[in-house]
């Protein structure tokens, strides 16, 4: 299966821009971008995101193990991925409007 690039235009155009509108807001904010608040935000951010794909992981094996659901690769890894940006972004979010 032979996959056509042309096909992919409308996601690469859109990924491109909202990077460039998200870097240039953060310029734009006046905020340093890093400093001790914020890594330990990202730091804890990361810690939890991790957890919650550990556990996503233990739901796909042990779903494939009782034949529950049967999962390709790609729709695992995919899932995976997604799971991990999601609760990065999530836990990110909710660390950064708490006081650590």
């Amino acid at each position: 299966m032979a996959v056509d690039i042309i096909s992919f235009i409308g996601v690469i155009v859109g990924v491109t821009i909202g990077f460039l509108i998200v870097n240039r807001g953060r310029k734009k904010s006046g905020e340093p971008e890093q400093d001790e608040r914020t890594e330990k935000v990202a730091g804890k951010a990361a810690n939890s995101s991790i957890i919650v794909l550990l556990l996503a992981m233990a739901v796909i094996l042990w779903g494939d193990l009782f034949e529950l659901f049967k999962i390709e690769t790609g729709q695992s890894i995919s899932i995976l991925f997604f799971t991990l940006m999601i609760s990065l972004i999530t836990f990110r979010r909710h660390y950064s409007s708490k006081e650590i």
